[in-house]
Parts: C-alpha cells; sequence; structure tokens
C-alpha cells in the first residue's frame, strides 16, 4: 500500500481487521494436536479468505486513491457534491452514485460492529469491483 500512496482508511481497515480474524482462526486450527483431514479443509478455507480480505483492502485502498476521498471519513464531501450537481434532487443521481452511498453507509456500519465486538455480514467483493471498474482492475 505504502508503494502506491494508499492510505489505511476506515473501510481498508474493515478488511485488515477481517483478515487477521482469519489469520487467529488459522494459526488456532493449526495447532491442535488431533488434526484431522477436516481441520485441514478449514485451515486452507481460513487461508483462503484471509487472502481475500487482504486483496479486498487493496482494492479499497485503490479505489480512494483514484477517486479522491475515502468511503466512510469524507462521506459528508462526495454529498454535498452530489447535492451540487443535482439541485437537492436526489431521485436523479445514478445508480452508481448510489451504490457509493449505500456502499459508505454499510461499511460505517460494519467498522462501528467491529468495535463494539459484534458479528457482521462483510460486503460482497462484487461491490468494489464495480466500484473500481470491474474486471481489468481487479489484482
Amino acid at each position: 500500500m505504502t508503494a502506491h500512496n494508499y492510505s489505511e482508511s476506515v473501510t481498508v481497515r474493515i478488511n485488515l481487521v477481517r483478515a487477521s480474524y482469519y489469520y487467529q482462526l488459522y494459526k488456532q486450527l493449526s495447532t491442535v494436536d488431533n488434526f484431522t483431514s477436516e481441520n485441514q479443509q478449514d485451515c486452507v478455507y481460513y487461508q483462503n479468505e484471509r487472502y481475500n480480505s487482504v486483496k479486498q483492502a487493496l482494492l479499497v485502498a485503490k479505489l480512494e486513491y483514484q477517486q479522491g476521498w475515502r468511503l466512510v471519513e469524507d462521506i459528508s464531501c462526495y454529498v454535498r457534491k452530489l447535492h451540487r450537481k443535482y439541485a437537492g434532487n436526489f431521485t436523479k443521481i445514478t445508480i452508481q452514485e448510489e451504490g457509493v452511498l449505500e456502499l459508505s453507509r454499510l461499511c460505517e456500519t460494519i467498522y462501528n460492529m467491529q468495535n463494539s465486538g459484534k458479528n457482521y455480514d462483510e460486503p460482497d467483493n462484487l461491490h468494489f469491483e464495480l466500484l473500481i471498474g470491474g474486471e481489468e482492475n481487479r489484482l
């Protein structure tokens, strides 16, 4: 992230915390004395989820860098921009603009839940990939 001047925003942090969580699960399971094939499958799953979470963090950092603002911290600036663009008529916003607003609300909710120690449903990768520009910008 440093090489590309990406910063660690709330949305990036969500994914890094998730990656850390899966790493801890992997670490706990891999040190079990009675290691079974089921444990091995779980370890593979945890490693894949960890990888996907780190990848997601990078995709979000890239998105935020490209658009010049952070999804959670700077959303009020984005809303003001939309307000000016559509003269206060938010029924005219595009699907992508609506998606950005929805994604920002979702990420803020997840972040608040992580900080309170509650479980949460993670946003799927498709949301971020659509906002970044799809297949050509995948890592």
